[in-house]
């Protein structure tokens, strides 16, 4: 698979979930910053739901970057401030050149 350097358009952050112990047993979460990268972020389709506390809106997306070791669906995605949850992660051809994440943003209304 090749993807020209000119198609990384978007700036993104790939955060990761971060434990920290509380002092009282238990631990609260933060995320923590762990690549800045360039990628180009694809809009797949969504859709809306209604749920008790109202209609909630799912967007796929699709975002490319290149390979860094560490990223999984633990972690996040934040682009132009929206966070996005990752559902999958292909690293294409097993190559460690390429990654593609599939991502989903829920958008309460």
């Amino acid at each position: 698979m090749a993807i020209p350097c000119t198609a990384l358009i978007h700036s993104v952050i790939i955060q990761e979930r971060v434990n920290s112990d509380d002092g009282y047993g238990g631990y609260s979460t933060s995320w923590v910053s762990k690549y800045t990268m360039q990628g180009n972020m694809l809009f797949k389709g969504g859709n809306e739901t209604l749920i008790s506390q109202g209609i909630v809106s799912r967007r796929s997306w699709e975002l490319t970057i290149r390979f860094s070791p560490g990223i999984d669906a633990t972690c996040r995605v934040v682009f132009k401030g929206r966070v996005f949850n990752i559902k999958y992660v292909n690293n294409v051809e097993e190559r460690n050149r390429w990654l593609i994440l599939g991502l989903e943003e829920i958008v309460p209304d």
